[in-house]
C-alpha cells in the first residue's frame, strides 16, 4: 500500500512543472534562490495550512492500543506540519 501523500493534487502538480528549473538551478548552483522563488509562490496560492491538512481515520479493525498509537502520531505530525508551513510562510512575507 502506498504511503499517504504531504499534499494535494495540485500542489503536487505545481512542484512537479518546476523540475527542470530546480535541475538547472542545481546545474548552476542557485537552489537557494530557487527554493526562495517557488516557497514565495507557492505559499502565495496555499496560504492556509490548516485548510490543506487532510484528515485521516483509523480503521475499526484495528486493537485499541494501536489507534491511539496511531492517533498520536498523527495528531503530532499534522500538527507538526501545520507549525512549519506557518513558520515558512512568515519568513517569506
Amino acid at each position: 500500500m502506498p504511503g499517504h501523500c504531504w499534499g494535494t493534487p495540485d500542489q503536487i502538480e505545481f512542484l512537479t512543472t518546476r523540475l527542470p528549473d530546480f535541475q538547472d538551478a542545481q546545474r548552476n548552483r542557485t537552489t537557494a534562490v530557487f527554493w526562495v522563488d517557488v516557497n514565495r509562490e507557492f505559499f502565495k496560492r496555499w496560504p492556509d495550512p490548516e485548510a490543506e491538512v487532510p484528515t485521516i481515520t483509523v480503521p475499526k479493525k484495528a486493537k485499541k492500543g494501536k489507534q491511539q498509537v496511531r492517533k498520536d502520531y498523527t495528531s503530532s505530525s499534522q500538527a507538526e506540519w501545520i507549525a512549519d508551513r506557518k513558520n515558512v510562510s512568515q519568513l517569506l512575507h
